[in-house]
């Protein structure tokens, strides 16, 4: 008998689909917590959330970590002289200078996890900031090391840039080039 009672009820439920005639609410599944909500529905969002996170932590645990270098390497007391200070912003200012170059490359890898939680055009955008800001931090790099080198003299700095060039300092090499042409 209890067969014949399950069977009359599964003929009814499936007249009821047939006819269009069913419910259109969504049905609750085992695994759902509040009413409305699926878990497994937000873990897209909560991973491209937690991947931005990471990323923003990575920036700046790079940059903090470049940093500690410089740190670590004497650059905060060599910022108690006028041509030591000069030379010691200038390795912070390369340093943070190249982890950005790094940055900037990381930002347009087209990995796919970036991609899909920051966007295509986010993440243009953002190469676009970092680029300009490694470009203006690698403009102080050479200014200060120059400066530096000059014993903060301005006077003194294109005679300092062609005898460091001419002493086999080829990290001048490219602005001595210059003076070397019209000499």
């Amino acid at each position: 008998m209890v067969g014949a009672s399950t069977a009359v009820a599964d003929q009814r439920i499936l007249s009821r689909h047939d006819l269009g005639d069913h419910d259109r609410r969504p049905h609750a599944s085992v695994t759902s917590g509040p009413p409305g909500t699926d878990p497994t529905q937000h873990t897209g969002a909560r991973l491209d959330r937690n991947v931005r996170t990471g990323a923003a932590r990575l920036l700046w645990f790079g940059l903090l970590l470049v940093t500690h270098w410089w740190v670590a390497d004497g650059g905060v007391t060599d910022l108690s002289g006028w041509e030591s200070g000069l030379t010691s912003v200038d390795r912070l200012s390369g340093l943070w200078s190249a982890d950005l170059l790094l940055v900037q490359v990381r930002l347009m890898s087209r990995l796919p996890l970036l991609e899909h939680a920051f966007g295509r055009d986010r993440l243009v955008q953002t190469h676009r900031v970092v680029g300009f800001l490694s470009f203006d931090l690698m403009l102080v790099h050479v200014v200060t090391i120059i400066a530096g080198y000059a014993g903060a003299r301005w006077a003194a700095v294109p005679s300092t840039t062609c005898v460091s060039a001419a002493a086999g300092d080829h990290r001048l090499e490219v602005l001595w080039r210059p003076w070397r042409a019209a000499g």
